[in-house]
């Protein structure tokens, strides 16, 4: 899309368009994520690992790049937003559209002005409203929804397998390395150091990531998100649908794994946002 002569760029709620990536103003905290996760998988691998390990230099790289990996497109990539409607178009109408054959209720967006498609939500933080809504990451300061969600989850199970894979391992070192001789050996006193310091992180790693993970697993598999699920918890007795939500039976398939690839692995659809229009 490309703007007529005389138009002004629009914001795009509380986010910023950096050439193909849609960042807010505390995207850059993944560096205090990222940075203690290269640090501690480069001291694993130069100190921790025996010298031509190379099966160990390959799993490691491998989770360490495709959880830093995650972790960027998961405050970078467009999760799913639904722009607003120009001035020049009048607010839409609520309508009631037909899902598996049920009904579901589809809102106007009163800040937006749109009509928002089933499952998804305003962020009240960053301004816009985000289709397959799951969540405002507050730590990452951005939104996880339909276009995230596989990297979002990715990362914790990603992280989750480098955090087991450097305690096990690291553990395997102390275990079979003689430290006895380290008050002759300085080298033994930074090994038996680095490894402390990797069983400590990889531990307070795992503790951190595994249920996140497990959480993002179950999700998958059930088709649902973690605002889905709040809502079907604080559901009054009454089981009347909230608004926007799909009925809690179709948020389920009964082949879990088929829903866990599809959630995970399928293409993620191109993003909605005109970039030309939007700053």
């Amino acid at each position: 899309m490309h703007l007529p002569p005389g138009t002004t760029k629009r914001a795009l709620g509380r986010l910023r368009i950096v050439w193909c990536c849609v960042v807010t103003a505390e995207s850059w905290h993944a560096v205090f994520v990222g940075a203690p996760i290269l640090f501690f998988a480069t001291l694993f691998v130069t100190v921790v690992v025996p010298r031509g390990e190379w099966l160990t230099y390959l799993f490691t790289a491998f989770f360490t790049a495709t959880s830093v990996t995650c972790l960027i497109l998961s405050v970078t990539l467009d999760p799913g937003i639904i722009p607003p409607a120009s001035q020049s178009q009048q607010p839409a109408e609520p309508a009631v559209v037909l899902v598996s054959g049920k009904p579901v209720v589809c809102k106007v967006c009163p800040t937006c002005h749109i009509l928002r498609p089933p499952r998804s939500t305003h962020c009240q933080f960053c301004d816009v409203c985000v289709e397959e809504f799951d969540h405002h990451c507050s730590i990452l300061g951005s939104c996880v929804g339909k276009r995230t969600f596989r990297f979002f989850g990715g990362f914790f199970i990603m992280t989750s397998f480098l955090a087991l894979y450097v305690l096990i391992r690291s553990f395997i070192t102390v275990v079979t390395t003689d430290f006895t001789l380290a008050n002759d050996q300085s080298h033994l006193i930074w090994l038996a150091a680095s490894c402390i310091l990797c069983i400590f992180a990889a531990i307070i790693g795992a503790i951190l990531v595994i249920p996140c993970a497990a959480r993002y697993v179950m999700l998958s598999a059930t088709n649902s998100t973690v605002k889905e699920t709040m809502r079907t918890q604080q559901q009054s007795p009454s089981g009347k649908q909230a608004g926007g939500c799909l009925p809690a039976a179709e948020m389920r398939i009964d082949n879990y794994c088929l829903s866990l690839v599809r959630r995970l692995f399928s293409p993620i659809g191109r993003s909605r946002i005109p970039f030309d229009y939007y700053v």
